[in-house]
């Protein structure tokens, strides 16, 4: 299995083509609704994000790529 993780300023737009990816769904949500409407999921980490104003990138995208033997 392979990860990978960065720091990105586009939250919004992460959480929209991560939902809107065929196959695609929300599988915990820790503290955030379980509504599936990525701009009220944006919206909400928004509100914990700007608590820390001199943060410019802080929303962390992570891609887990299984090995061929673990997919399906």
């Amino acid at each position: 299995m392979i990860g990978k993780a960065r720091a990105i300023a586009h939250t919004g737009n992460a959480v929209k083509y991560a939902l809107t990816k065929e196959d695609a769904k929300s599988i915990s949500s820790n503290l955030l609704s379980s509504d599936d409407d990525p701009n009220r999921i944006a919206l909400e980490m928004k509100r914990v994000q700007e608590l820390n104003s001199r943060c410019k990138n802080n929303c962390l995208r992570i891609e887990v790529s299984p090995a061929r033997e673990d997919s399906l």
